[in-house]
């Protein structure tokens, strides 16, 4: 192959079927060259022979074809011209192909692991150790989910099993409640204050606390007067409940580190916390453990689909306002599918709504638990 050749250079290929008189030519000279790290697209009509000469780069057509004319040259050398032991050393090494229907192409007799492994073995001297350990890899590089446990699956079970965007997926969730009994002789007026000064909804900079900690669905800070059996007053009680991305821990460390400032005061003019203490050790203290019904958190989060995190509900906003501006621009006279269509293509050239394209999980078509499961997870 000299300097500045292509990589592939078809030239004058013809193609037929069948065998002397009734041979009948599907292509006729076809010509064209494929550089290093080019993309070459054979444009034509159904039934034109752009499948017939692309498989024909790797002699992948049936016995009853046939190249009356040409030349296929790759790296200089004609792959018409080579014998059985040079194509091997090619096909699945120097040049591969994916098929139209690939999963028709597949064998599915034969499991993903013997399949894609055997292509491997034929081309590398690679024990079955090292040979799994690539097969995993390239699994895992097409997005297939869990690539160590598809290894023994066929063919057909690949088909929902790539993995989905971050933005797609479901987040572990948890609802939080922490309880205060406030200290005797606690000065409940200015508590009852300060937590209404706080706002309903939150006033800006407990607000731009919760946000920043990027994983608060809901916050909820109040104030609740006791009562003892005989109907006398009884202790006051500082309560706090949340829900949020996360473990129960997870959710009371975001919060704690967002809100602190708050937190310790309200904490401190309550139950006199000391200055020294850690705000979200003190309230993991004092928050229970919740076991979600039924082995599912489902419904806790009070705002935006179940499953979904904080960051998914902010990136569907910036998609809403990025839909909302091609709208506008595509005034009131345009038709809802061209509309659809400009959508489409600007959200595609952006790049950062890939996610907006794929399905969604959501914790609503989670299958459910069982008694069983939410027994042990209270236990």
């Amino acid at each position: 192959m000299t300097a500045g050749a292509p990589l592939v250079d078809v030239r004058n290929l013809s193609v037929a079927f069948g065998d002397g008189a009734e041979a009948v030519r599907v292509v006729k000279g076809v010509s064209f060259t494929i550089g290093k790290g080019e993309t070459v697209a054979l444009v034509g009509e159904s039934g034109s022979g752009k499948t017939v000469s692309a498989m024909s780069i790797l002699r992948l057509l049936p016995n009853s074809a046939s190249h009356p004319t040409g030349e296929i040259l790759f790296e200089g050398k004609d792959i018409l011209k080579a014998n059985p032991a040079e194509l091997r050393a090619i096909r699945g090494r120097r040049i591969s192909i994916i098929f139209q229907e690939p999963m028709t192409t597949l064998n599915p007799l034969h499991t993903i692991e013997k399949q894609v492994g055997e292509i491997i073995k034929l081309h590398q001297p690679l024990s079955s150790e090292k040979t799994r350990e690539r097969v995993i890899e390239l699994l895992t590089k097409v997005g297939i989910r869990d690539p160590e446990k598809r290894l023994g699956a066929y063919p057909e079970s690949l088909v929902v099993c790539f993995e989905p965007a971050p933005l797609s997926r479901t987040v572990e969730q948890a609802m939080v409640t922490a309880v205060f009994v406030c200290a005797e002789g606690a000065r409940t007026d200015e508590l009852r204050e300060k937590v209404d000064a706080l706002g309903n909804p939150a006033d800006e900079t407990m607000k731009t606390a919760l946000d920043k900690s990027g994983v608060i669905h809901f916050a909820s800070i109040a104030v609740i007067d006791g009562e003892a059996a005989d109907g006398a007053e009884g202790a006051c009680h500082l309560v706090i409940e949340l829900s949020g991305d996360g473990s129960q821990d997870e959710v009371i460390g975001a919060f704690a580190k967002a809100a602190e400032p708050v937190l310790r005061d309200l904490l401190h003019l309550a139950c006199g916390l000391d200055i020294q203490q850690p705000v979200d050790a003190f309230i993991r203290r004092n928050a229970p453990m919740i076991s979600p019904t039924f082995g599912s958190n489902a419904g806790l989060v009070f705002s935006g689909t179940p499953g979904h995190s904080v960051r998914r509900i902010r990136a569907e906003a910036e998609l809403e306002e990025a839909i909302k501006v091609e709208i506008t621009a595509a005034g009131d006279d345009a038709e809802a599918g061209a509309i659809l269509a400009s959508v489409r293509r600007s959200l595609t050239v952006q790049g950062s709504f890939d996610w907006a394209f794929e399905p969604a999980e959501t914790l609503l078509e989670k299958p459910a638990g069982t008694v069983a499961s939410a027994v042990m997870r209270t236990l």
